[in-house]
């Protein structure tokens, strides 16, 4: 999630104040950024979910909330908040499994004792977009980062909701090598995306 909806504005934003610099964007889940960091393919990158990787600085960046969503057409479309029973009972559309947003849903699912095998799962799609749009299109529901779809909640073709008995609020890190001096240019860029996202929080 963060590759698609974050880190796109804010090294534009940075680009603008550095205009020196050319930037690379690898987008994946955060299983795999992880993995890619671990393998010096990358510097550091931003995930979605903690990472059981004692290798790996994880720095805690920015404060999230998956939102349950449906489209506007849908039976639950004109429900404030929901209860965790109607995402059990919907069709869903989920991320792939090493996505953040799947390990953080998997977590809380655990919390209350409820496997994932209990999720009425339907289709798997490898970027939230894909999933945004597939939900859209009257496929299912999902549940999805609000960064994800702040910039639709008041659109025709999707409906918000809130989940009444399943706190979903999850942290996004800033992820390298522990055993690495990462470079002035990225920390620099760490530094600056702290107080990119303080400005343009997902609420």
């Amino acid at each position: 999630m963060p590759g698609e909806y974050i880190l796109p504005a804010a090294l534009g934003r940075f680009q603008e104040l550095h205009p020196q610099v050319i930037a690379k964007l690898e987008i994946a889940d955060s299983t795999e950024i992880g993995q890619l960091i671990m393998d010096a393919k990358l510097e550091a990158g931003m995930i979605g979910a903690l990472l059981d990787n004692p290798l790996l600085c994880q720095e805690h960046i920015a404060d999230d909330e998956l939102v349950v969503i449906a489209a506007s057409q849908h039976h639950l479309a004109d429900e404030r908040s929901i209860i965790l029973e109607n995402i059990l009972e919907e069709p869903l559309i989920v991320r792939e499994a090493g996505s953040g947003t799947q390990l953080v849903i998997e977590s809380k699912l655990k919390e209350k004792d409820i496997t994932p095998d209990r999720l009425n799962v339907r289709l798997e799609l490898g970027s939230t977009a894909a999933v945004v749009n597939a939900v859209a299109a009257g496929l299912g529901i999902s549940l999805v980062s609000r960064f994800a779809v702040k910039n639709r909640i008041n659109s025709e073709d999707i409906a918000v909701l809130d989940i009444e008995d399943l706190p979903l609020e999850r942290g996004l890190y800033f992820v390298t090598r522990r055993d690495q001096v990462i470079s002035p240019l990225v920390e620099s860029f760490y530094e600056f995306l702290k107080e990119y996202l303080q400005l343009y929080p997902s609420h």
